[in-house]
C-alpha cells in the first residue's frame, strides 16, 4: 500500500523488517515474497540495479523450491528490469524461460498477475 502511495521510506522499513523475520524463522517462500516486494519498491523508486538484485535473490529461492509459477512471475519482473540496465539479451532470456515455464504449467500470462504491493 505504501509503495502505491509513493511512501517509500515506510515501505522500505516494513519490508526490511519482514525480510529479517522471514529469514530468522527460515521461511524460504516468505523470504522470496518479501524479496520480490523489495524489487517492486526499488523499481518504483527508479533503482533498477537494486530491483535486479532483489529479484535475482528471489529467483534463486524459487528455483531451489521448484516453485515454477513464482519463478515465472519473477522472470517476468526481471524481463522488465534488464532493459532499464541496458541488458536486452538478459531480458529476452527471462522472457523465453518464462514462456517455457508457462507452457509446461499450462498457464497464461494472466495467471502470473498479482495486485501490486
Amino acid at each position: 500500500m505504501d509503495i502505491r502511495r509513493g511512501r517509500f521510506a515506510p515501505a522500505l522499513t516494513r519490508l526490511t523488517r519482514a525480510l529479517q523475520v522471514q529469514e530468522e524463522v527460515g521461511d524460504q517462500e516468505g523470504t522470496a515474497e518479501v524479496l520480490q516486494s523489495l524489487a517492486d519498491l526499488a523499481l518504483a523508486r527508479g533503482d533498477a540495479e537494486d530491483a535486479r538484485e532483489w529479484a535475482e535473490r528471489a529467483l534463486e529461492i524459487w528455483r531451489r523450491l521448484d516453485a515454477r509459477q513464482d519463478l515465472a512471475r519473477t522472470l517476468a519482473r526481471l524481463a522488465t528490469i534488464h532493459p532499464r540496465l541496458g541488458n536486452p539479451s538478459a531480458a529476452t532470456g527471462c522472457r523465453e524461460e518464462r514462456r517455457a515455464l508457462l507452457a509446461e504449467l499450462g498457464l497464461t500470462e494472466a495467471a502470473l498477475r498479482r495486485p501490486p504491493t
